[in-house]
């Protein structure tokens, strides 16, 4: 097959391909406690269309099922909003934290991990549907590089910080930044899906499409220019709307807020630098893999030749 041979000795791929290989021993053994009445033709038949997969579908799956899902949620969410029975116009929150939705840091995030999340896909899509020709490639190397840059300097470092402060604030006090009328509007899903999965996710992208990082100085940079961008806006609307984006902020002290902002700033950075730390632990965790699963393959080839 022309896109597996162009798979070339990646170490995730090859991962996948031993995992492969397993559930293909263990489907096998199987399909084996089939009744004899079925004819030894037909089930070979079936276990060479259902196990004869190249493990790339694996990732293809991964990144659809993520797009889709993220997709489905920005779409529902303004759905539950209409279908809601909450009456915003009577809670001074919800108003204040409408008015103000465009600028939430959290939305800003949501927006850089769809932009990132849909790369991966689109590469997988002209991986599939596209020309095997030397544009083609170049399209899926540049995207590559777009994607990955942008998982190091803003979806990750971000994704964390958003995770720490929401739910920080939520079992201090969850009236001050999610309070309970809200679950009348979203699902706990929907809840999740911006605060706590973009993570996992993260992380699980690190270990199927990452094999070098791309450059510090780069990354950081558009981080830095995020932060400062979103600051500027930030601030501005305080200047110039006389309110906070986030309600939480009128609840607080001067020096609580001061706190909260500056760590705000920072984390990002901080959790910039544990990105790349994480992305090394997990090329460690593949090497092993890799070499374990090397290991079951040379096994299993010897016992394909005995017997």
């Amino acid at each position: 097959m022309i896109i597996k041979s162009q798979l070339g000795n990646n170490p995730i791929l090859m991962i996948l391909e031993g995992v492969m290989l397993g559930v293909r021993s263990v489907f096998t053994s199987a399909v084996q406690l089939i009744p004899m009445g079925v004819k030894t033709i037909q089930r070979d038949l079936i276990i060479t269309k259902l196990l004869n997969i190249p493990p790339w579908i694996f990732i293809f799956c991964i990144h659809t099922t993520i797009s889709l899902t993220m997709l489905v949620s920005l779409l529902s969410s303004p759905i539950y909003i209409v279908i809601s029975k909450v009456n915003f116009l009577d809670n001074k929150f919800l108003m204040q934290g409408y008015r103000n939705v465009a600028y939430f840091f959290s939305l800003w995030v949501v927006g850089a991990e769809v932009i990132c999340f849909g790369t991966y896909t689109a590469i997988d899509l002209i991986r599939i549907y596209g020309k095997q020709s030397l544009k083609a490639q170049k399209i899926k190397n540049t995207l590559k590089n777009v994607a990955s840059h942008m998982l190091f300097s803003l979806v990750f470092p971000l994704s964390v910080v958003v995770m720490i402060l929401f739910w920080g604030f939520y079992f201090w006090n969850r009236e001050l930044i999610y309070p309970k009328i809200m679950d009348d509007v979203f699902p706990t899903f929907l809840n999740h899906m911006m605060h706590t999965f973009p993570v996992l996710v993260s992380m699980l992208y690190m270990f199927t499409d990452i094999i070098t990082e791309p450059p510090k100085l780069k990354t950081f940079t558009s981080l830095t220019v995020f932060m400062v961008v979103y600051s500027l806006v930030f601030f501005a609307v305080r200047k110039f709307k006389g309110e906070w984006v986030y309600p939480v902020f009128d609840s607080l002290s001067t020096f609580h807020t001061t706190w909260v902002l500056t760590c705000t700033f920072i984390g990002p950075f901080i959790c910039f630098f544990l990105g790349y730390y994480v992305h090394e632990r997990i090329k460690d965790i593949r090497s092993y893999f890799g070499r374990k699963l090397n290991q079951i393959k040379e096994a299993r080839m010897v016992k394909l030749k005995e017997s």
